[in-house]
C-alpha cells in the first residue's frame, strides 16, 4: 500500500508521453507559430513519440514473460488478448462505420461492393500497419503491431525452443534478433 510498482510507473510515463503527442496535434492549430508556445508544444510532441515505443517495450517484456511460463497455452492466450483489445476497438469501429454513412464526405470507406467488404474486413482484423492498407481508424495502427507480436511472439518462443533454454541463451538470441533488425534498418532493407 502506498508504493508504486515500477512497471505501473513506467506505463504512466509512457501514457503521459503519448498524451503530449496528441496534445500537440490538437494545440498546434491554436499556437499557429506563436513563440514560445509553438516550440514547446513541438518539442513535447517530439519526445512524446517515444511513449509508444516505451509501451511496446513494456508490453513485449510482460508478454514474453507469459510466453515463457511452463503452463502457457496459445489459444487461451490469444483469446485473453482479443478480449482485452476488441471490445473498445469494435465500439469505435462500429461508430466510425455509422458516422461514415452520416458524413460521407469525411469517410474513408470505398464506394461499395466487394471493395467495401474487403476494406471493412481488413480493418476489422487490424491489418493496416502490418499490410499496406490505409487504416480506417488512424490511431488503431498500434493495435495492428500488438496483434502481430501476440501472434509472432509465441511462434518464435515455441519454434526456437526458447522456453527450454537458459536465460543467457535467450538474451543472446533476442540481442542478435534486435541487432539483425537494426542492421536491416541501417541498410534500408527495413523501416524503423
Amino acid at each position: 500500500p502506498g508504493r508504486i510498482v515500477p512497471m505501473e510507473g513506467l506505463r504512466g510515463v509512457a501514457a503521459l508521453m503519448v498524451l503530449l503527442v496528441h496534445f500537440h496535434s490538437l494545440f498546434f492549430p491554436f499556437a499557429g507559430g506563436v513563440e514560445p508556445a509553438h516550440s514547446v508544444s513541438l518539442f513535447l510532441s517530439t519526445i512524446g513519440h517515444t511513449g509508444v515505443d516505451l509501451f511496446f517495450v513494456l508490453s513485449g517484456y510482460l508478454m514474453y514473460g507469459v510466453m515463457l511460463r511452463s503452463d502457457f497455452r496459445l489459444l487461451p492466450y490469444l483469446r485473453r488478448r482479443a478480449e482485452r483489445l476488441y471490445p473498445v476497438f469494435l465500439a469505435v469501429f462500429i461508430c466510425y462505420v455509422l458516422l461514415s454513412f452520416v458524413f460521407p464526405d469525411k469517410s474513408k470507406l470505398p464506394a461499395g461492393g466487394r471493395e467495401l467488404a474487403l476494406y471493412l474486413l481488413t480493418n476489422l482484423l487490424m491489418l493496416p500497419g502490418i499490410l499496406p492498407i490505409e487504416p480506417m481508424i488512424t490511431q488503431a495502427w498500434s493495435l495492428s503491431y500488438e496483434w502481430l507480436f501476440y501472434l509472432a511472439g509465441p511462434l518464435v518462443v515455441m519454434g526456437t525452443g526458447l522456453r527450454q533454454r537458459r536465460w543467457q541463451v535467450r538474451m543472446l538470441f533476442l540481442l542478435a534478433l534486435a541487432a539483425g533488425y537494426l542492421t536491416l534498418c541501417a541498410l534500408r532493407f527495413a523501416a524503423h
